[in-house]
């Protein structure tokens, strides 16, 4: 009887704590407070009050939200975006370097423009976000346009890469290359067999269609030319985009190092170098 009612104690105290727990989290999630570790970009730290929350990390926060922006313009892929992450010094909460899916992962994140997925429902937090929900929401169009396109950028420039739309498949067909010099359009079968289509097939049949409505010699070699060249446009852009942000970067890093010397230096107050330095951060921002 004695061991039946220490049993009896042992799980009443356990229920109890269970529902201690259960009762904290619901608490913690209607005030918006984050449970678990903070996401990327992030870090968890101890307020003036004693309390545990959440901040922005930087330079990883700044890092981020000038991915977010090269992301919403189209020009980049995951991989790419995984690429600059990691050059940028980004890494895990275990201090690895980030894979494509951890930058989908955060790409997908709702909390980064401020909200929080939790028990299947978005909650609103108390922290600042680091982005907007409309260049998140224009980030997740980004997702959906290139889970339709099976390649990346950098990749071999097949010459009609992204134009086909398979039939059955409702899907961009992709393009592949065989013992290095055949060149293959791959579309379906309504069974979902692979059908290799040579690119010289598909070359014959623009030069009969083109032949047809007597299209200029000039207005093919333009057509031609602007196939060959709008890649390499794009990725110019796109470098040049980052040539600007890095070159913004350590402008503000620079500034801020000499403000930080002007400080030691006492060439300044106190005042005049906590006002200075908030403008700086809030230009990174």
């Amino acid at each position: 009887m004695r061991w039946d009612f220490g049993v009896m104690g042992a799980k009443a105290y356990v229920l109890q704590l269970s529902e201690n727990v259960r009762r904290s989290l619901e608490y913690k999630l209607n005030n918006g407070e984050v449970i678990g570790p903070a996401p990327c970009g992030y870090e968890n730290y101890i307020n003036e009050y004693g309390k545990h929350s959440i901040r922005k990390k930087e330079p990883e926060a700044t890092y981020l939200k000038n991915l977010f922006e090269l992301y919403s313009i189209g020009s980049t892929s995951i991989h790419q975006l995984t690429k600059m992450a990691n050059d940028y010094g980004i890494r895990s909460r275990m201090g690895n370097k980030l894979g494509v899916t951890s930058m989908i992962v955060i790409l997908d994140n709702p909390f980064y423009y401020g909200e929080m997925l939790a028990k299947g429902r978005l909650h609103r937090h108390i922290y600042d976000p680091l982005i907007t929900k409309e260049l998140w929401d224009a980030c997740q169009e980004q997702r959906k346009l290139q889970t339709t396109k099976p390649f990346k950028q950098g990749e071999i420039p097949f010459l009609y890469r992204g134009i086909f739309t398979d039939h059955y498949k409702q899907k961009i067909c992709s393009c592949e290359i065989k013992k290095k010099k055949f060149v293959y359009v791959v579309c379906y079968k309504e069974n979902g067999t692979r059908i290799y289509i040579p690119e010289y097939v598909i070359d014959k049949q623009v030069e009969d269609i083109l032949d047809d409505v007597a299209v200029p010699e000039q207005t093919i070699s333009d057509f031609k030319e602007y196939i060959k060249s709008s890649k390499q446009a794009e990725l110019d852009y796109q470098r040049s985009e980052l040539e600007r942000i890095d070159a913004k970067l350590k402008k503000i890093d620079q500034r801020m190092t000499a403000l930080f010397n002007m400080r030691l230096d006492q060439e300044i107050t106190k005042e005049e170098y906590e006002t200075k330095r908030d403008e700086y951060k809030l230009e990174r921002s």
